[in-house]
């Protein structure tokens, strides 16, 4: 249920930003998720367009693209790349790690006409 709070502050941004610009339509909205963030990416886009709806980002496409996570092991220091929430170092077998990367969730670019 995050990913309802998270995508109607993202079609907020969206919007405003093409009023900003003086667009009369939002085509294209790239979005950059990372895959330790816990939110569902069809579940955002079903979203998007719900509450897309009667704006002028109302028919745009929103496209995701799923960055893995990163870990830092605390006790070898190796830095090893994570595509689910296994947090174990391959290194040592250490589960001593810090998540440095993959919680990301931003907008990374509006193309508007």
């Amino acid at each position: 249920m995050h990913e309802l709070s998270v995508t109607q502050s993202m079609v907020n941004i969206v919007v405003e930003e093409a009023e900003k610009a003086n667009a009369n339509k939002v085509i294209n909205v790239k979005v950059v998720m990372g895959r330790c963030t816990c939110l569902v990416p069809q579940i955002v886009n079903d979203y998007y367009e719900l509450m897309s709806e009667g704006t002028v980002a109302e028919n745009s496409k929103l496209h995701i693209e799923r960055i893995n996570g990163k870990v830092k092991c605390n006790d070898c220091g190796e830095v090893s790349e994570i595509s689910d929430f296994r947090v174990v170092c391959p290194k040592c077998n250490s589960r001593n790690t810090s998540l440095i990367a993959g919680k990301e969730f931003y907008i990374d670019s509006i193309e508007v006409e």
